[in-house]
């Protein structure tokens, strides 16, 4: 059974929601709002380091429906400025049409946390260290969408279409 790396923004309802239901899995925090933006190297060097110790493992992405972050951009309300903002603005605007057949919000930040996942993957996986290793088997992708407020999670494996080479 692989080993779990969750890949969270820092809020703290999310590190509650995880340290509950997860409690002896190791957790990565980043920025608000999004994963990789700032420092994207120190954390892309603490996930090899940790793949390393830990041996085969899943990486999962960490969402949350109720995201003000995403529901920010979604509305296109420009009141929270975050790390990721940037990042996640043009992914919104090069995915607008896919993300507006939703009718509800919650529904289209449901789809822009998973274009964000799929996003986020993909750097990972094609980062020269961390391809290695996903190449040899050593890592898996998946997303958790979580629901706080009603204190629910589905867990889903992410795939692709365009693998490194």
């Amino acid at each position: 059974m692989p080993q779990r790396i969750f890949l969270s923004c820092s809020s703290n309802p999310i590190k509650s929601y995880l340290r509950k239901h997860y409690q002896s899995e190791p957790f990565l925090f980043s920025s608000p709002g999004t994963v990789f933006e700032s420092n994207s190297e120190i954390d892309l060097d603490k996930i090899y380091w940790m793949i390393k110790e830990l041996g085969p493992v899943e990486i999962i992405q960490v969402h949350d429906m109720d995201s003000v972050f995403l529901t920010d951009i979604i509305l296109d309300q420009n009141e929270i400025d975050f790390p990721g903002r940037k990042v996640l603005s043009e992914l919104y605007h090069n995915n607008t049409a896919e993300v507006q057949k939703e009718a509800k919000t919650q529904s289209k930040v449901g789809v822009l946390a998973l274009l964000h996942m799929e996003s986020q993957a993909q750097f990972l996986m094609h980062h020269k260290k961390l391809s290695e290793l996903y190449l040899e088997g050593l890592i898996q992708f998946k997303g958790l969408l979580t629901q706080l407020q009603k204190n629910k999670s589905i867990e889903f494996e992410l795939e692709f279409q365009h693998q490194p080479v």
